[in-house]
């Protein structure tokens, strides 16, 4: 409902004071009052995409973790987000991140974004390997991270990341971008004490205005149905006496039309004039308890109401029909002449039928058992009755319009057109039951071999099948075959076609419903096993295809997509296995197994891409560094990428892996020192590198060295 114009100019009033109140608050507030600030030491990411000590996210952390993973899915480039308070040893924040890059581990095809939300400072880089350039970086920052960052949306800010590291490398993610609206910021914004007391004040300004213009509603809703009450009550009380005065003149009426056309004629007016005052009685009834001095409350007022209305409005109804009959019977009165005179050929044509109908019941009783002629049995001797009663009452009217006793003759001509149009049905009816027993017997054949398809169909189900029926399945096809016995002609439902065929029919629907559930699960096999040879295919392809990029890039594919792959395999195999006994479990294997090997490639593809950027090994690398003797050095890499000359050497599973050829330098693991010394001198790479060569399923391992991005406040 709308607010009335002068509510709602002191609503406005309101909120502009209790804005005002609350700018001076602000201003008080923010100018005095500094937060506290938590200092944070480098943060260890342990497996997650998303660190938020601060909160900032709240519910809006799935809606970052989905654009994190479709980044992931779509480019293979694995974005790190971090929300903190304050960096702490070191305190700059591009220090601090680089801690982070060393402690974490973080190797190829990874992207790290940090936020120090009181500090309001960001930093966002990518690894070498990642392919975009530092004008698509400055553009990520400039359009997706630092305008959300400034308006407080945090999650905005990493999904712009997302999305535009995605846009970047040609894989754009649906929904991404500034522009999403996150709602979980509030707990990560800067001197958040009085930014609460200044929304909680709004608050307090909105619940405000809601309560008085909800009030407004509920007097303005109270007063309209308030009017609506006492239209219904005005409304009741107008019937009440419209209806009093109409049973005073009804008792009147029932005098003259006892007098006029006598006791016999007037039965049902006092009857329904008895039943008239009983409503009535129960009307006043219930207006004295509208008017008495008992509380009532509304609900009862506009229930005793609206009955009041209904017994006033039945009983004038029933009047009133029975006020139309005695005018027609006093119209009938005057025109008794006539009226007797038409009955006379009705009668002759309704005494010829009798023989007709009496040859029509013979030849039925030939072809059809008792109980199909039940309904017609008795017709004939009833019209005969009738037809006799027609002429009695014609001959009293005759006498009685001779005498000028007009009302007698019309009691009279009545009698006998009811009895005449009585026995012209009961004659419609012997005609009417010859073709319908025919036609009933003409359609029992097809329900038959609709039913016998369905007990055939039962009768063949297979075992699983047959378990997911209606219990009850086998007695209904039992009893649906002794049906079909005893409808066959000369059984002995075949005399009567009308009940036969009426059995069929509910015969048929509940042996339908007891097989719905087995005819849905066989559809579904049957839609499965059409699939399934073409994704067992596709899913076998698609594992081919990934067992040949990794196995010929062996040396740089972590334990990622390796578990993929191997995993796709067993629901391949799983799949042919149940191919036959449950095509619909063997369907949803063989798209597991599709799925995890398209999942797989993308893996490889990231690892391996990791492991022939330059600058992910903190200079040199393996692409271009060549060796002390010459251009040997991609071959040699192609030959580890291979996995052969890991192979030649034992896998590189002892503690030092290639230590170094001539200097001697240890690594923890994997290819970790680079070639220190002088067999291959490979420059610049670290020699405290922890992790898998190349990264694993995340793309961590060896050290952060060669990123790119920038950062500054916001």
């Amino acid at each position: 409902m709308q607010v009335p114009q002068r509510a709602h100019r002191r609503v406005s009033r309101l909120v502009a004071v209790g804005a005002g109140a609350l700018a001076l608050l602000a201003g008080a507030l923010l100018g005095g009052t500094a937060s506290p600030a938590w200092a944070e030491a480098p943060v260890d990411f342990a497996g997650t995409d998303i660190v938020d000590t601060v909160g900032a996210l709240g519910s809006d952390r799935a809606e970052v973790q989905s654009a994190i993973d479709e980044l992931q899915q779509s480019t293979g480039v694995t974005l790190l987000v971090a929300f903190i308070d304050t960096p702490t040893d070191p305190a700059s924040l591009s220090d601090w991140a680089g801690e982070v890059v060393e402690q974490n581990g973080l190797g190829t095809g990874n992207a790290l974004m940090i936020v120090a939300v009181d500090d309001r400072e960001y930093r966002f880089d990518v690894d070498g390997s990642v392919d975009v350039t530092d004008s698509q970086l400055d553009d990520i920052q400039s359009e997706d991270i630092v305008p959300a960052l400034g308006r407080d949306d945090w999650a905005a800010a990493a999904v712009g990341a997302a999305g535009g590291l995605a846009d970047a490398l040609g894989s754009p993610i649906e929904g991404s971008g500034s522009g999403s609206d996150s709602s979980g910021s509030a707990a990560g914004g800067f001197n958040f004490v009085p930014t609460l007391l200044i929304f909680g004040g709004l608050i307090v300004v909105i619940v405000l205005v809601i309560v008085i213009v909800r009030g407004r509603n509920i007097r303005a809703r109270r007063r309209t149905s308030e009017e609506q009450r006492k239209a219904l009550e005005l409304r009741a009380g107008s019937l009440l006496v419209e209806l009093d005065d109409a049973l005073k003149t009804s008792e009147q009426e029932l005098g003259f039309a006892l007098a006029e056309f006598g006791e016999a004629q007037v039965g049902s007016f006092r009857t329904t004039l008895d039943s008239a005052q009983a409503k009535i009685r129960d009307a006043f009834r219930l207006r004295q308890q509208l008017d008495d001095t008992v509380p009532d409350s509304p609900e009862q007022r506009d229930e005793w109401t609206r009955r009041i209305i209904e017994l006033c409005e039945a009983a004038d109804a029933e009047l009133d029909a029975q006020a139309d009959a005695f005018d027609e019977l006093r119209e009938l009165s005057r025109t008794a002449p006539a009226a007797l005179q038409a009955l006379t050929p009705q009668k002759e044509a309704l005494d010829a039928r009798l023989e007709q109908g009496a040859h029509t019941l013979e030849s039925l009783r030939a072809r059809y058992s008792d109980d199909a002629l039940a309904s017609v049995t008795g017709n004939l001797d009833q019209a005969r009755k009738l037809l006799g009663f027609a002429r009695e009452q014609g001959t009293t009217a005759r006498a009685a319009i001779d005498a000028g006793r007009g009302a007698d003759a019309a009691v009279a001509v009545r009698g006998a057109q009811q009895a005449v149009g009585q026995a012209g049905t009961l004659l419609d009816a012997i005609d009417a039951a010859g073709p319908a027993l025919d036609d009933a017997a003409a359609r029992i054949g097809q329900a038959a071999t609709e039913l016998r398809s369905d007990v055939e169909e039962a009768r063949a189900l297979p075992a699983e099948l047959r378990a997911v029926a209606t219990a009850d399945l086998a007695t209904m096809t039992s009893e649906a075959e002794r049906l079909l016995t005893e409808v066959e002609p000369g059984g002995p439902r075949s005399k009567d076609p009308i009940a036969a065929l009426t059995t069929l029919a509910s015969t048929e629907q509940r042996l339908d419903t007891a097989l719905a559930p087995a005819r849905e699960r066989e559809e579904r096999v049957r839609r499965a096993r059409a699939t399934l040879e073409r994704s067992i295919a596709g899913a076998r392809s698609q594992i081919d295809s990934a067992d040949a990029y990794i196995t010929t890039r062996r040396g740089g594919v972590g334990d990622g997509a390796r578990s993929r792959l191997s995993e796709a395999r067993r629901h391949l195999d799983q799949a042919q296995a149940l191919a036959e006994r449950d095509p619909e479990a063997a369907l949803a294997d063989a798209n597991a197994a599709s799925s995890l090997a398209v999942s797989a490639l993308n893996f490889a593809r990231s690892d391996v891409g990791g492991f022939w950027d330059d600058d992910s090994r903190g200079g040199g690398g393996y692409r271009g560094g060549g060796t002390s003797g010459g251009s040997g050095g991609s071959d040699l890499t192609g030959a580890i990428l291979g996995g052969i000359i890991g192979g030649m050497l034992g896998g590189g599973r002892s503690s030092g892996g290639f230590g170094g050829f001539g200097g001697g330098g240890r690594s923890s693991g994997g290819f970790g020192g680079g070639f220190g010394g002088g067999g291959f001198g490979v420059g610049g790479g670290r020699r405290g590198g922890g992790g898998s060569f190349g990264g694993g399923s995340r793309g961590f391992g060896g050290s952060g060295g060669g990123r790119r991005g920038g950062g500054g406040r916001f």
